[in-house]
């Protein structure tokens, strides 16, 4: 094998690497600390970073994505499991992307209720929440504390989401 094929060879490899380690939700090199540590702190500098684990959908189908097309480029990729063969990740792959897009598309409409839901009970003033407060606030000072009208409303309990 002369040089050139064994440098093809080496970075071939080290793509493959990357893109198991990538879907495989592991390092393809060892992380190295950017910061170096205080000894003046108590915790270590030197262990925070940024993740790099792209463990999300989204990230993940373009992972295999890549991973599909560095096979298709190499020749002498010939699986015998057909479950292996390009054909057959390429199917798989379009079944991710159907299945992803079928979840956010079903998604977005239920963050979007839950969010007019939250403005309609803790939006400051306006919200449910306030009002109850006011409502409350309200029969106390004309029936007072004691009567059994704010006793009556009294015990009915709003929280305030966090």
């Amino acid at each position: 094998m002369d040089q050139f094929s064994a440098d093809w060879v080496d970075h071939f490899v080290a793509d493959l690497v990357v893109q198991f380690a990538r879907i495989l939700h592991t390092r393809a090199k060892a992380k190295v600390a950017t910061i170096a540590d205080n000894l003046a702190t108590p915790e270590n500098e030197s262990q925070k970073s940024i993740s790099a684990s792209q463990m999300s959908y989204d990230s993940r189908i373009e992972n295999l994505s890549k991973l599909i097309i560095l096979l298709t480029n190499e020749p002498l990729y010939a699986p015998n499991e057909n479950d292996l063969k390009v054909v057959a990740l390429n199917t798989l792959l379009n079944q991710l992307k159907i299945t992803n897009t079928a979840v956010i598309n079903v998604t977005t409409p239920i963050s979007n209720a839950r969010l007019n839901r939250n403005k309609i009970l803790y939006l400051a003033v306006t919200g449910l929440y306030d009002i109850q407060n006011e409502v409350k606030k309200y029969v106390k000072s004309v029936y007072g504390a004691t009567s059994p009208e704010y006793k009556q409303i009294s015990n009915i309990k709003f929280t305030k989401a966090r």
